[in-house]
């Protein structure tokens, strides 16, 4: 059984419209005070609300229960807000008891009559509706101004009591900055439209814009070798890769600090071109927890004259150029990879190493003196590079390792040692080390 009541609710009064006289106001009505005449905004927003009528609904419904009487109860609804009537006898006295939930907690009213206890349950869904429970009465302003912040958040979701609670937080901590200020500065960094991209497409696009930019050869050669081993460890998105993460791996490679702290500045590019591209914000700071490994450096030695005749006995005839204007000219290690022959004048008798091409980025013109020209004579090219080799360390070693051994024949032969006895003597050389590295992999 239902049965209809009416009630009241703020509702906007349309243009031209008047509030209603109070005479006729209900004693559930919202009470809209006149504002100061000073206020005259409040007021003007107040005279936009009229009351509106919502009806009280009263369902009587029969609840059965399984091996205990059947109980009769009330519910009350009005709008969303909804309570509960129970029929609560005391002995000889009928009671009827009102539920209803305030702020989380349950709340219980008796009532010696039925009509009581629905009238009262009508005002508490009423003022529930409102909100206006256990709340402090509102002037015209502020009910105005609580309507409208309702409306600028109901796109949101956010209740009107969090959006309060973050923006005074926002405020006590900015202090003297505005909050939209404090925004914009975040959204520059952390740009709502970052483009996620796998680690090896970045990489890829970074040494073709290297490409296009003109670098040389031998840089690009270089990024592109530091790339396939960072890519080689991290395969997923660029933006997931974490500074510790790379820390790690770049101790984990057992190499030198030179060549540790030249893979971290590929690394920094990397992350620099994805700031520039928008696939990183601009305060990614992933490199700042990537040390670079302190270089203590090596005395520097020279070759003796019978050093370097050995090393140059064993060259091939691809390493002979490099080792030889190294050796005569002082040319360093990184220009002579960069050198062209085209740069090797044979005529004039210099050698142009071009501000691009120098370490200290100015141009200089070397000599070619005797010693390296009787060198270079049976290797003069017309244009094309006078080192072919991308790691110039890995022929030292080659060459270091071909000197010992010839050396190592030398000796061998003044001692009276046959071939056969150095083979053996190198597998048991063999066999020693195997066992060591075992050893050193079960510490």
């Amino acid at each position: 059984m239902k049965t209809a009541i009416s009630s009241n609710e703020i509702e906007p009064l349309p243009q031209g419209s008047s509030i209603p006289d109070s005479s006729t106001k209900s004693p559930l009505a919202v009470p809209l005070t006149a504002a100061p005449a000073a206020d005259k905004v409040a007021d003007k927003a107040a005279d936009n609300y009229r009351i509106k009528q919502v009806k009280a609904v009263v369902t009587e419904i029969k609840k059965k229960r399984k091996g205990k009487p059947e109980i009769t109860l009330w519910e009350i609804r009005v709008g969303s807000a909804i309570s509960k009537i129970y029929f609560t006898p005391s002995g000889t006295r009928e009671l009827f008891t009102l539920v209803y939930w305030l702020d989380g907690k349950r709340k219980r009213e008796v009532f010696p009559t039925k009509e009581k206890a629905v009238a009262a349950a009508k005002s508490a869904n009423t003022e529930l509706g409102k909100g206006d429970l256990g709340a402090a009465d509102l002037t015209a302003q502020e009910r105005v101004a609580c309507a409208r912040a309702l409306d600028l958040l109901a796109p949101t979701g956010v209740p009107i009591e969090a959006a309060a609670s973050e923006y005074v937080q926002a405020v006590q901590r900015l202090k003297d900055i505005p909050l939209l200020r404090a925004v914009d500065y975040y959204l520059q960094r952390h740009p709502v439209n970052v483009v996620s991209k796998m680690v090896r497409v970045v990489a890829d696009e970074l040494i073709e814009s290297k490409r296009v930019d003109k670098l040389s050869d031998r840089y690009i050669l270089q990024l592109t070798y530091d790339m396939k081993r960072f890519c080689g460890r991290f395969c997923g998105e660029l933006g997931a890769v974490r500074g510790v993460d790379v820390d790690a791996w770049l101790r984990d490679l057992k190499v030198g600090p030179r060549t540790r702290n030249n893979l971290r500045a590929s690394i920094q590019v990397l992350f620099n071109y994805g700031i520039a591209r928008k696939y990183l914000p601009k305060d990614h700071d992933e490199i700042d927890s990537v040390p670079l490994a302190k270089d203590k450096g090596g005395e520097i030695e020279i070759f003796t004259p019978d050093e370097l005749t050995e090393l140059l006995a064993v060259a091939s005839p691809e390493q002979i150029p490099f080792m030889a204007i190294s050796a005569f000219a002082g040319v360093r290690h990184a220009e002579i990879q960069r050198l062209d022959w085209a740069q090797v004048n044979r005529k004039a008798k210099i050698i142009e190493i071009r501000a691009g091409a120098a370490k200290t980025a100015s141009r200089r013109v070397i000599p070619i003196l005797p010693n390296l020209e009787a060198w270079l004579n049976d290797h003069w090219q017309d244009a094309r590079p006078v080192c072919s080799y991308t790691n110039m360390v890995d022929q030292f070693i080659d060459l270091t390792r071909q000197v010992n051994q010839a050396r190592r024949a030398v000796w061998a032969k003044a001692k009276g040692i046959g071939e056969e006895a150095l083979k053996e003597a190198d597998a048991r050389a063999d066999v020693r080390r195997a066992d060591e590295q075992m050893g050193r992999a079960h510490v």
